[in-house]
Parts: structure tokens; C-alpha cells; sequence
């Protein structure tokens, strides 16, 4: 949920992705991520990720992800 995160599930959402589903790591980030228009949310450091995403998608899996953590990536 910070401004990169923001503005991605943001833009998602208003060109019509049909479902925005945002991870996040504290409740705070997960009411942001609403507000910028994440239909779900999934806490990675509370909940099982794959098992949530699984359920989520009734076992479909999703179209794209976006990564954004930048320390991961550097």
C-alpha cells in the first residue's frame, strides 16, 4: 500500500480489470488498498497465501500480478 502499490491497484481498477485482488502486510495497508479500489485483500503475514489466492479464484489462479517489492527486485 504504498504510493507505487496505491496507484497500481488504483489504475487496475478504474480500466477495468474485472477483479483486483491486493496482498498487503498490516490491516492499515489493506484499508488503503480498498479505498483505491482492491475488490480483495489477502494479509501475506496472517493469512496462507496460496491457499487464500486459491480460494479467492475458486482454483483458477490469476491473469497478471504485479510486483512491486523493490527490494526483491533491485
Amino acid at each position: 500500500a504504498g504510493a507505487v502499490g496505491h496507484y497500481a491497484v488504483q489504475m487496475a481498477s478504474q480500466l477495468g480489470a474485472a477483479r483486483v485482488i491486493s496482498t498487503v502486510s498490516t490491516p492499515q495497508k489493506a484499508a488503503i488498498a480498498r479505498e483505491a479500489g482492491a475488490d480483495d485483500v489477502v494479509n501475506y503475514k496472517t493469512e496462507p497465501l496460496v491457499q487464500r489466492m486459491a480460494k479467492l479464484t475458486q482454483g483458477q489462479g490469476v491473469d497478471r500480478i504485479i510486483e512491486l517489492d523493490m527490494a526483491a527486485n533491485a
